[in-house]
């Protein structure tokens, strides 16, 4: 694969759905709660893990982070060419609530990439792995064997915040040539340590996002070109020996072909994995995306519906109010008791909050008209829809058109 395809690969790749992994936080099963509309001037994007602060964007298209009680501004950064080039869809808490992480979009202007560190207290922006602006970032098409250029993507936080794990894909101007790693750092920046070379594939070769668990080890979705491999797929790294296990399969003949990691709860012992669907599926279907939960021990994947007796057909689904409407958030209460689920889903003319221990019946927490977003500029609604909870209880529901929140104490 050369400079052309690979770039191809890489336009696909960031326009592909992007949601930040994220840890589900422990919390109380819900009960029916009030959510305000969020009226800021700009666009929340995600909750902070303690439920105090909403990270976002501005309309001037600066960071920002919002009081989560009083929606007021605490913090705007200022306007650097780092914060000019985010993806969106990298954007993470760390776990203390102390800072955000991200990376470049720039991978889509087939230029170089660096994880960016943001902090919620002073508002200050680090670039932990280069020095990227205007006059630094690099083209790829500059990139040769003997100066390669690297692309840092997807930034996973440690359990106590002081790292950050990051891909990054030594690009040489033949993909098949280039080399990538799974490497880490302090999140103030300096010299990062490798922690694995992956084996040789074509692409990127590492696909959002990656999780850095309470057991030093790291997950990471997997991807090569044909899917025959046995490199596509979910994956574990062991931080003490960097040994590398699957998972769970991605392979084209598998039941999620091209697994994406999206989110993990580590407690429950669950992932939850996108995919495009298998050839079955596609045939049956409308184009689309499909969520599945993926037991972590066994690696055995369940379709998001079945677990939450959804309907599977789309139309269907949209007939009935009950179209899947983003990745499911899993809420561990007690690990003596099955996990709970909070949701959105849609219909034709409406949005509906749920919540739903699993095995049990669901519980409507509230319901919206479905937001205008014929006015809005053309994006994936899976990289904004989505209910978020912080470990006190606060929940930020997002999609294009509108976010609300609820700060009712859940209850059983």
């Amino acid at each position: 694969m050369h400079r052309r395809a690979f770039a191809a690969s890489l336009t696909a790749l960031m326009l592909a759905p992007r949601i930040a992994g994220a840890r589900s936080p422990a919390a109380s099963p819900v009960s029916i709660n009030e959510f305000t509309p969020i009226q800021v001037d700009g666009i929340p994007i995600a909750l902070s893990p303690d439920g105090t602060q909403i990270a976002g964007l501005t309309f001037d298209r600066d960071l920002c982070i919002w009081d989560a009680a009083s929606l007021e501004t605490r913090v705007v950064s200022p306007h650097a060419r780092e914060v000019e080039a985010l993806d969106i869809g990298s954007l993470v808490w760390a776990p203390d609530s102390s800072a955000l992480a991200f990376n470049l979009a720039s991978v889509l202007q087939f230029r170089d990439s660096d994880i960016v560190v943001f902090d919620a207290e002073t508002a200050a922006i680090v670039n932990v792995t280069g020095t990227a602006s205007s006059e630094t970032l690099t083209s790829l098409a500059d990139a040769t064997p003997e100066a390669p250029v690297n692309i840092d993507l997807y930034p996973a936080w440690s359990p106590d915040s002081s790292q950050i794990a990051f891909a990054r894909t030594i690009y040489t101007g033949d993909a098949d040539q280039s080399q990538i790693k799974l490497c880490h750092l302090p999140r103030q920046g300096g010299d990062s340590t490798d922690i694995v070379t992956l084996p040789q594939q074509s692409m990127p070769g590492v696909l959002p996002s990656l999780f850095w668990g309470s057991d030093d080890t790291i997950l990471y979705s997997g991807e090569d070109a044909d899917r025959i491999s046995g490199k596509s797929g979910i994956f574990r790294v062991f931080l003490d020996n960097s040994d590398i296990e699957p998972v769970i399969s991605g392979l084209m003949a598998s039941e999620i072909p091209g697994a994406l990691l999206v989110a993990v709860a580590a407690d429950a012992g669950l992932a939850t994995i996108l995919t495009s669907g298998n050839d079955k599926m596609r045939m049956e279907d409308f184009p689309r995306w499909y969520f599945y939960l993926a037991d972590l021990d066994s690696g055995t994947p369940t379709r998001v519906e079945d677990v939450l007796s959804l309907p599977t057909d789309g139309e269907e689904a949209l007939d009935a109010g009950l179209f899947l409407d983003g990745p499911p958030t899993i809420v561990v209460t007690d690990a003596d008791r099955p996990p709970t689920f909070l949701y959105n889903t849609i219909g034709r003319d409406e949005i509906q909050i749920r919540g739903q221990r699993s095995g049990e019946e669901a519980t409507v927490l509230a319901t919206f008209p479905l937001p205008d977003t014929s006015e809005l500029p053309v994006v994936n609604s899976l990289l904004y829809s989505g209910v978020q909870i912080g470990t006190n209880g606060t929940i930020l529901v997002t999609r294009p058109g509108g976010a609300w929140i609820s700060h009712q104490e859940i209850s059983a």
